[in-house]
């Protein structure tokens, strides 16, 4: 481990203040980690709907759709929409046939009124001239993307902040009409969010939106290091940067929420198209909770009845939902009970996942770990060897892909909220190359936080159409269906 006394007294006191609050032992393991690049996960094989994914049939969906129903009205549920993200790169289009294509279709922009005022009311535009109206003239690369209007209607356009809020009012309203959802935003833009949330909840009286907001934490940060030590700034101090998404592992805690659901702020549709949006979140969420109850019977039968019939029963049902993992049949009973009682008691989550159609995202895979047994993850093409032919043809095998879709179960069989450190994989943190302050430096990113952060948790994966993810990546995505007025 690299010495306390690469740091000075100052250093010290940078990491130690208040709002940032980095100890000198989390400061050190970092430039530990930085120097020392993580080992890549070994992939045994892909998750299909034949092995590791579920599809579920109307019948079941119907039935889930139902006890998300009869958990939601309990109070139960948190929306969760990480929304810290800038439009910087939204704005960026490079291929000439985009370039084009958003030439002759501005006018379909949610803020193409505005645009107008500085282009005239004309389809005969070029690129420069939308460029600089988007740019320079309404300065949309420099608010939040969750600011940004993506649909237009009769009378109005929306954000996706307050598409995010109707969704929940749709699917999370407890029996007092009050719905619970909560935004990780950057500091700087918070009271702009505040201002808008008046304006949504005014023209939806019959709701009442139970809105909270968080900003990533500063001890959440992390150092990069150049070939002469810790970055630094030019007048000597630390170079802090953000610690990835995997850092909102925190932020999900502090919600201190029963269940979860978590959706990116971009990945939002037009209302005319929400219905089968919100028809697979509740499905997603009926199965959390009914899952969530099966675990949670068989903890509570083995907290008051350690016998071999309990502890096989609990066996079965690991051996039925986790297939990978392994059962020690020659253990003692007092051995038995404790695995097969660790293995149950960890938070749960049911992940979306869509068939692969040529979009980014993290992929299902079956991880094989050092004890042999086998776990679903959700894992980034960084996290894998491409140089060893075996592990790259498993990687490309890959049929579906992570749209960021999935319900947390976030208590015990006792309602205690769970550590939600304590299931952290924190061998899958993320080293990159880049340049910070001019200098060539290696940074750090904490494990992924629906890949590593969730590392240990326990994890059922289920097909979902790719109506669900609708995401926007760049201001051509907003011409696409899923974002036009049907």
């Amino acid at each position: 481990m690299i010495a306390t006394t690469e740091f000075s007294k100052r250093d010290l006191e940078q990491l130690e203040a208040a709002g940032i609050g980095i100890s000198v032992q989390e400061a050190e393991q970092q430039l530990e980690l930085l120097s020392q690049p993580p080992d890549f996960l070994e992939l045994a094989k892909p998750c299909t709907t034949r092995d590791g994914i579920v599809q579920l049939n109307d019948e079941a969906l119907q039935t889930l759709i139902q006890k998300h129903r009869e958990s939601v009205v309990e109070g139960r549920w948190t929306k969760f929409v990480p929304a810290s993200g800038a439009a910087s790169r939204m704005f960026v289009v490079k291929k000439e046939e985009d370039k084009r294509k958003l030439c002759q279709r501005w006018q379909d922009l949610a803020f193409a009124d505005a645009l107008a005022d500085f282009l005239g009311q004309t389809n005969d535009v070029d690129y420069e001239g939308l460029e600089a109206a988007m740019l320079g003239g309404l300065g949309l690369d420099k608010v939040p993307k969750g600011l940004i209007p993506f649909h237009r209607y009769d009378d109005s356009s929306r954000v996706p902040f307050e598409e995010h809020l109707l969704e929940a009012s749709t699917s999370f309203c407890d029996r007092d009409k009050k719905c619970s959802v909560h935004f990780t935003v950057s500091e700087e833009h918070q009271g702009r969010f505040e201002e808008l949330l008046k304006e949504v909840q005014d023209r939806h009286p019959d709701v009442t939106f139970d809105v909270t907001f968080s900003i990533q934490k500063p001890s959440t940060n992390t150092l990069a290091l150049s070939e002469s030590g810790p970055v630094r700034k030019n007048n000597g101090s630390l170079v802090l940067r953000p610690g990835g998404h995997g850092a909102l592992i925190e932020n999900v805690e502090d919600v201190n929420a029963d269940c979860v659901f978590i959706k990116n702020i971009d990945n939002v549709t037009h209302e005319s198209q929400a219905a089968e949006n919100g028809k697979w979140i509740e499905a997603l969420c009926g199965y959390l909770v009914s899952f969530q109850a099966q675990i949670h019977e068989h903890l509570q039968r083995l907290d008051s009845d350690r016998s071999e019939s309990s502890i096989a029963a609990a066996e079965q049902f690991v051996s039925d939902a986790f297939p990978g993992q392994s059962i020690q049949i020659d253990a003692t009973d007092a051995e038995r009970y404790k695995r097969v009682y660790g293995i149950l008691n960890r938070p749960v989550r049911i992940c979306g996942m869509v068939q692969n159609e040529g979009e980014p995202g993290g992929g299902p895979f079956w991880q094989r770990h050092e004890d042999g047994s086998l776990s679903v993850q959700i894992v980034e093409s960084v996290e894998v060897n491409d140089e060893d032919k075996q592990q790259a043809a498993i990687a490309s095998d890959a049929t579906h892909f992570n749209p960021v879709f999935m319900a947390l179960g976030l208590r015990d069989h006792r309602g205690d909220a769970f550590s939600l450190a304590d299931y952290i994989d924190t061998d899958r943190y993320i080293l990159n190359q880049k340049v910070v302050e001019d200098v060539d430096a290696t940074i750090l990113e904490r494990p992924g936080l629906w890949n590593g952060s969730m590392g240990k948790w326990n994890s059922v994966f289920v097909e979902v159409p790719i109506a669900v993810f609708n995401p926007v990546k760049s201001v051509i995505d907003l011409l696409r269906p899923a974002h036009q007025p049907t």
